[in-house]
């Protein structure tokens, strides 16, 4: 009779865990619990609405949390963000949090996910007290909105596992940076590793090429050969530049020459007031041009003249490094030439950049260090950017006209085998980790907050063999894209969390590049936890938009398991478009083919209808199945799909399991 009543209540309990979208996982139930925290900069961010602290299960000790300030907002107010709370921490195990809120009584309060099924305990009135039990495959990142609050009663709390591969600051191949170090541009001999240590740093910026002479000489002159195009993406403007100089290889360099409010187009040519010298260095610091691109930096000639010789261009030939493998195109003797990434990219914003230029290359944040700036590395391989420190780009240049032409975090394009593992990133304006044309990319447990149009999560356009996993994404645009570029394919993203005030949080499609084909793209594990349209709701809209165009074609996309919570706005957001048309005038339609919904789950007041939409038999949606995607308590169905869907030209092979 035991046996028989065991056997009832295990076959129970698989039938309740069967086709729910992700439930906490409890397998780390059993190991012991350990809390790692780390002391923080108090820098000008900290929010004062919440006080957290957290404590191992069990024990009578709390240990208070720094309480970091992020921004958030809406598209159309991205000139007035508003607030949130942010706290960072590892654990293992089960520990107890305590949360206060110190702005007012809590009248009622919300834990996202919902998924989870976080029970707190509400003390005083003003704090909640409840335990998590750490998914060490998946850390847990709850976020806490208080009040029914959208911004200043949320508080996110994002937990890691504790590092286990941090790199040692003793080891002979790290090249260890205390606040206030100048930061190498380049690592010397012997080092790959650079290591911020805990406090304030702030990244060199600018697009530069070294030059060795071989001798010290006395420069009189200089040429600046400014071969600019007729690409919206490139300076339109004189280049701003400085020169640089030194007469030793371990001398610091001095500047020589300050062309930053350089207005000449062209050549420019000016005198050296008696240097001596045998290093040179250029820095590109973007453009005095009009358009909104003023970061942009590109010329394609660097001529240098000694004392008493101002017809024989010394520098030809004489570049040993730069900021991109290109470097060498400035000192060729060739006019024609441009100092430029394979992509681009790397020259988009060059006035903000910090280079990492050579391969094999680390950079790790240590647990408390602030680094402000942006990060690019283009055309290398093995790039490796991890820990737990945080990248702010709260001091970028932010103008709303300036749209693309602001900066974003983490760039690193056309790359293999790079990784971003770890960090936070604050209040990038721009595209904040664009790892495009990559190939073997891996992006694990990283988080980002933007308040911003453009200001993007994760791109991943024309990479393949990416995985994406662990990661948390709030943002006033779209959390993940990847955009019709070039060819991308297999690319797997899960166990993570987006959160889209204003946009989209998945987004596959959009561009007109030729032959940029999508496919083989999965998402498992995904926690939705709001989404809104903007601007026009029936154009740019869904918590997953796939939008084929250009002539291009996306299939085999896969969605397993995705959990979305109540919309802020339903009335301004869908669950999904699956859609052909052009995306302007001139652009044409592409294809959507296989796309497969498996364990859906979306809980709340009913949104805008989805979308399906074909162009032509030509350009159609076909081959889209839907098994177990649940509306509340309604299994989305061949007999109920018109209430939930509107179906729109030609589309074929729909199928409900």
């Amino acid at each position: 009779m035991k046996m028989k009543l065991l056997l009832v209540l295990l076959l129970m309990a698989t039938f309740l865990n069967v086709g729910e979208a992700h439930a906490v996982s409890q397998e780390n139930k059993q190991i012991s619990s350990k809390i790692v925290t780390w002391e923080t900069p108090d820098w000008q961010q900290k929010n004062k609405s919440f006080s957290v602290w957290i404590r191992e299960n069990g024990k009578k000790t709390w240990k208070e949390l720094y309480v970091y300030n992020v921004k958030n907002g809406e598209q159309k107010e991205q000139d007035v963000p508003t607030d949130a709370a942010m706290v960072n921490v590892d654990f293992t195990g089960t520990v107890e949090f305590k949360v206060t809120y110190n702005t007012d009584k809590i009248k009622d309060y919300e834990i996202r996910p919902s998924a989870y099924g976080i029970n707190a305990k509400k003390t005083e009135g003003n704090t909640l007290i409840f335990s998590l039990t750490q998914n060490n495959k998946a850390p847990l990142k709850p976020t806490i909105m208080v009040n029914g609050s959208w911004s200043e009663g949320n508080l996110h709390i994002l937990s890691n596992t504790p590092e286990n591969d941090a790199p040692s600051q003793n080891a002979a191949n790290v090249y260890v940076i205390n606040p206030g170090d100048p930061i190498p541009l380049y690592l010397p001999t012997g080092k790959d590793t650079y290591y911020f240590k805990p406090g304030e740093h702030e990244l060199p910026k600018g697009m530069w090429v070294e030059l060795d002479l071989e001798e010290t000489v006395q420069l009189e002159k200089f040429d600046l050969v400014q071969q600019l195009t007729d690409s919206q993406w490139f300076a339109k403007g004189p280049q701003r530049f400085v020169i640089e100089a030194k007469e030793r290889k371990d001398d610091p360099y001095v500047k020589v020459y300050d062309g930053y409010e350089n207005n000449k187009e062209g050549t420019v040519t000016d005198l050296l007031s008696s240097v001596n010298a045998r290093y040179v260095k250029l820095v590109l610091l973007g453009n005095t041009g009009s358009s909104h691109y003023v970061m942009t930096s590109l010329a394609s000639e660097f001529k240098l003249y000694k004392k008493g010789d101002d017809s024989t261009n010394i520098a030809k030939c004489k570049a040993v490094n730069g900021a991109f493998p290109s470097y060498s195109n400035m000192t060729d003797g060739n006019d024609s030439t441009h100092y430029m990434s394979s992509t681009g990219y790397g020259n988009w914003h060059a006035g903000e950049a910090f280079y990492i230029s050579q391969s094999d290359t680390t950079v790790y944040l240590a647990p408390g260090s602030l680094v402000k700036g942006s990060i690019s590395a283009d055309d290398l391989s093995n790039i490796t950017i991890k820990g737990r420190g945080i990248m702010y780009g709260g001091d970028l240049l932010r103008p709303r006209n300036y749209a693309e032409g602001r900066s974003g975090a983490i760039w690193i394009t056309r790359s293999a085998n790079s990784k971003v593992e770890g960090i936070t990133l604050i209040d990038y304006p721009m595209w904040s980790v664009v790892m495009n044309f990559t190939d073997q990319t891996s992006i694990k447990n990283i988080n980002f907050f933007g308040s911003m149009v453009n200001a993007d999560g994760i791109h991943l356009s024309g990479s393949k063999n990416a995985q994406v996993s662990g990661v948390f994404i709030r943002t006033t645009d779209d959390n993940f894209v990847i955009y019709h570029y070039g060819e991308s394919s297999n690319i797997t993203v899960k166990d993570s969390i987006f959160w889209a005030d204003n946009a989209r949080p998945i987004l596959l499609g959009l561009g007109d590049t030729p032959n940029a084909t999508i496919d083989k793209v999965n998402f498992e594990n995904i926690y939705i936890l709001n989404q809104r349209g903007v601007w026009d709701l029936n154009k740019y809209n869904g918590a997953i938009q796939i939008w084929a165009t250009g002539g291009n074609k996306i299939s085999n996309i896969a969605f397993k398991n995705i959990h979305i919570d109540e919309f802020e706005a339903p009335g301004d957001s869908m669950l999904f478009q699956i859609k052909t048309d052009e995306m302007a005038a001139g652009i044409a339609p592409g294809s959507v083919s296989n796309v497969s919904f498996n364990n859906i789950i979306y809980r709340g007041k009913l949104p805008r209808k989805s979308l399906i939409s074909g162009v032509d038999d030509s350009h159609n949606v076909s081959g889209i199945v839907f098994n177990r995607f649940k509306i509340n308590n309604t299994l989305l169905s061949s007999t109920n799909m018109k209430q939930f869907i509107e179906f729109k030209g030609k589309y074929s092979d729909i199928k409900f399991k």
